[in-house]
C-alpha cells in the first residue's frame, strides 16, 4: 500500500475567498437602486439584479439567463412598453439592438406607462455589454411642467 498526502490547505482557503468574493458582488449588484444587466460578448444577458426585472415587470420571464438582448428589445417593442417603438417597431428593434452593440454613453428613454430611465451602456474589457438604467422620472416630469 502507497500512500500520499498533499496539504491542499492554501487551495481551499482561495477557494472559500473566491466564493465570499462573488457573494460580495451580487450583494453589491443587489444593493443599488439601478437595474443592472451584464450581456456577454454574444450580447446573451449574464447577470442582472431583481431592480431589472422591477423596472421591466412586463417581460419578466425573458429575463432569464441567456437571453439576448435583441429578444428582449423586440418583446418590449411589440408589447409597447417603450413610446418611442410605437408605430415603428422593427426601425426602433433595429436601431435600439445597433445601439446595444455599439454603446456610446448615455441616452434618456420615455416609457409607455410614463417612466424615464436614464440608460447607460458601456463595454467590459472581455467585450461584453454592461447596462445600468436609472428611473429619472421625477426629474423629467418636472422638466416637463417647468417648460409647460
Amino acid at each position: 500500500v502507497i500512500t500520499t498526502v498533499e496539504d491542499i490547505t492554501d487551495q481551499k482557503k482561495a477557494e472559500v475567498e473566491m466564493v465570499r468574493a462573488q457573494e460580495r458582488l451580487i450583494d453589491a449588484i443587489e444593493s443599488i437602486p439601478q437595474a443592472f444587466a451584464l450581456y456577454d460578448r454574444a450580447d446573451r444577458l449574464v447577470v442582472w439584479n431583481s431592480q431589472a426585472v422591477r423596472f421591466n415587470p412586463e417581460l419578466t420571464e425573458l429575463i432569464r439567463p441567456g437571453a439576448t438582448f435583441g429578444d428582449i428589445a423586440r418583446a418590449a417593442a411589440e408589447r409597447g412598453v417603450v413610446a418611442e417603438a410605437r408605430g415603428q417597431v422593427d426601425a426602433w428593434i433595429r436601431a435600439r439592438v445597433a445601439r446595444q452593440l455599439d454603446p456610446t454613453g448615455e441616452f434618456i428613454q420615455e416609457m409607455a406607462d410614463g417612466r424615464w430611465f436614464q440608460v447607460s451602456e458601456r463595454r467590459t474589457r472581455e467585450g461584453g455589454i454592461v447596462s445600468v438604467r436609472t428611473d429619472i422620472s421625477e426629474i423629467k416630469h418636472r422638466e416637463i411642467e417647468l417648460a409647460e
